[in-house]
């Protein structure tokens, strides 16, 4: 009788066992996931921090970033394809920002002021050439969010409201 109590007893403390490793499983599931999204949210600031950076500290790169946008006739050839790489990488940073929100590990709720801003930067003069020219490689989900925001006139632009319409020196 007590082999058999005991062997209750031991069972008992078996189960006990699993079901506190289930929950400390969980809790290291739940505690990874966070720690996994919180590296994603991070690499998305770094992201435009890396395309932001050079136009931020340099002026030469700045002055192309505002001909490429605004007077984009006035780029030489080397200035073109220094702007066109930039928008590049601007509209692979957002592809890889939907491929982080497909997966769960970034929110799309933060996603929609970007679409708008990267829409409103493709109906520039020099963005819509840009655009025009690649929009055939675009992924189809991300062309139908930027769709409405298409051709919109910027209310604040890039360059704090300044008139692009005064040559650049």
């Amino acid at each position: 009788m007590k082999r058999e109590e005991l062997n209750e007893w031991l069972g008992i403390a078996a189960n006990l066992g699993v079901i506190l490793g289930i929950v400390f499983l969980i809790i290291e599931i739940d505690q990874s996931t966070k720690a996994t999204v919180a590296a994603a949210s991070d690499n998305v600031t770094v992201g435009y921090l890396e395309l932001s950076l050079p136009i931020m500290t340099d002026s030469e790169t700045a002055r192309v970033f505002a001909l490429g946008l605004y007077q984009p006739g006035s780029l030489t050839d080397e200035e073109a394809v220094q702007f066109a790489m930039y928008l590049r990488q601007l509209v692979n940073h957002h592809i890889r920002i939907r491929q982080l929100a497909r997966s769960g590990l970034h929110s799309e709720f933060f996603e929609g002021g970007d679409i708008q801003q990267l829409a409103r930067m493709l109906s520039t003069p020099g963005g819509q050439i840009f655009f025009e020219g690649n929009k055939d490689v675009m992924p189809q989900d991300l062309l139908s969010d930027m769709e409405p925001y298409l051709g919109q006139e910027l209310q604040s632009d890039f360059t704090l409201g300044r008139d692009w319409s005064i040559a650049i020196e």
